[in-house]
């Protein structure tokens, strides 16, 4: 049992991550979406995503940036799973071009941790948003048109989560600081 306890402590953050992709693919897939317009979409479950990449920097706090790949595979492979093969493939692929292009400036970046994660992210998520909604066309057709209204209203709600992510870390490296 202490063994148990010590793994999921050590890796708290990397089973986070792991547990959150399938759930915001299903949550994506299955969410509701309101319409503003005939063309203008917007689903609240956007505002999961950003969590995603921030679970990602913490992840590869935890592992190192060799291995934090190791945990999307497997978060791929849990989507595949539960019955959203469309969705697990465009999953996979945003989270593989958006999460390299983060990575890379999350990993090379020598700022502080919370403004790597705001960077890294800022950067990262249209490239994550643009396949994604080509995903979703698949996985669910017609829940979300692909246009540039519908990416930014998603770009807009991903920094939302990543902002607030951004400000508690930075209020936590000041505290430390202090």
């Amino acid at each position: 049992m202490d063994v148990a306890v010590r793994f999921i402590k050590r890796l708290k953050a990397t089973i986070i991550y792991i547990l959150l992709i399938p759930v915001v693919n299903l949550i994506l897939v299955h969410a509701p979406v309101f319409d503003f317009t005939s063309e203008i979409h917007y689903t609240p479950a956007s505002l999961l995503v950003g969590f995603v990449y921030i679970a990602r920097d913490f992840t590869q706090r935890e592992l190192g940036h060799r291995l934090v790949f190791v945990p999307m595979l497997i978060a791929a492979a849990i989507t595949y799973a539960v019955g959203v093969p469309a969705m697990a493939a465009a999953s996979l692929t945003a989270f593989v071009c958006g999460e390299l292009t983060e990575w890379a400036i999350f990993t090379f970046t020598r700022k502080p941790f919370s403004q790597r994660i705001l960077f890294s992210c800022a950067v990262a998520l249209p490239v994550d948003i643009i396949i994604v909604l080509i995903g979703l066309h698949y996985a669910a057709p017609g829940l979300l048109p692909i246009n540039i209204p519908n990416m930014l209203l998603m770009y807009a709600s991903n920094m939302a989560s990543v902002v607030a992510a951004y400000l508690a870390v930075k209020h936590i490296e000041k505290k430390k600081a202090a």
